[in-house]
């Protein structure tokens, strides 16, 4: 049995699924989080102070005018479903507040992302810190219930930000994730049944733990992929950003060393 709450040492890569899932966010729009971290100018030692949800605006500001370049044909700065015309589940992914049309405004939301994937990945980190990736159920549901300041037997978007600030990544909407897969009446509060309910049912394999990466059956851990290690080929080299440090590290730094996963996504 993996332990209570399981730390990685590739804690600076392990952002990547959260940013992967940005693409696949669910309508819905909800709207700082700054840190230290140190940089590679400056004396040695320095710090600088980041602003990751100012530089998440910058993207989605960069985001929305490729879009609207690519598909506001009128140039009334709303892009429509016949507009984009890429099908409605891709149109509802961008349009997060779902007016019928895309907007700045909609890139401006935080994302829902899709809540059997991103509550694993969201919980046992926000109680355990942002290395760990799996935590008891028990002891998620005990935090959750934790938050019913107000004693009526629900859970509030106040309540929430008041223990966990914005509670995901910078873009992401943690509150609102939590609402699109917990909140069985769509009232925008989380019973405390509603919470137990999920929690127990998301246990897939019944070893009484919540992880990011939950396996559907008990057992060994099976093997992934489906090319041969004897036929795998190395991937060219290349310099990504560490997200805890701010400085640069070679992929080839890396092999043999921590697993690495590449992941593809745009807002097209």
């Amino acid at each position: 049995m993996r332990q209570a709450a399981t730390a990685r040492r590739d804690g600076a890569m392990r952002q990547a699924p959260l940013v992967a899932l940005l693409a696949l966010a669910v309508p819905g729009c909800a709207t700082d989080r700054a840190r230290e971290t140190p940089t590679g100018s400056g004396a040695a030692g320095s710090r600088e102070r980041r602003d990751p949800r100012a530089e998440h605006r910058t993207e989605m500001e960069s985001a929305w005018r490729w879009l609207a370049q690519r598909y506001d044909g009128d140039g009334d700065r709303r892009i429509t479903l016949a507009e984009h015309g890429r099908g409605e589940a891709a149109f509802a992914h961008l349009d997060r507040d779902g007016d019928g049309a895309v907007t700045a405004v909609d890139l401006a939301c935080d994302a829902i992302l899709p809540p059997d994937l991103g509550i694993p990945l969201l919980l046992p980190r926000l109680i355990g810190g942002p290395l760990v990736d799996a935590a008891p159920v028990g002891q998620l549901a005990a935090e959750l219930h934790a938050l019913d300041q107000g004693g009526d037997g629900r859970v509030g978007r106040d309540e929430f930000q008041a223990r966990f600030g914005p509670g995901a990544p910078a873009g992401v909407d943690g509150f609102g994730t939590l609402l699109a897969g917990m909140d069985g009446d769509r009232d925008r509060l989380l019973s405390l049944p509603e919470l137990s309910n999920w929690l127990a049912g998301r246990d897939l394999d019944g070893d009484g733990l919540l992880a990011s990466r939950e396996r559907e059956v008990a057992g060994p851990p099976l093997r992934t992929g489906f090319i041969p290690p004897e036929e795998r080929e190395p991937a060219q080299d290349f310099a990504a950003v560490d997200l805890a440090t701010g400085q640069p590290v070679l992929r080839s730094a890396l092999q043999q060393r921590r697993p690495m996963a590449l992941i593809f996504g745009s807002f097209t």
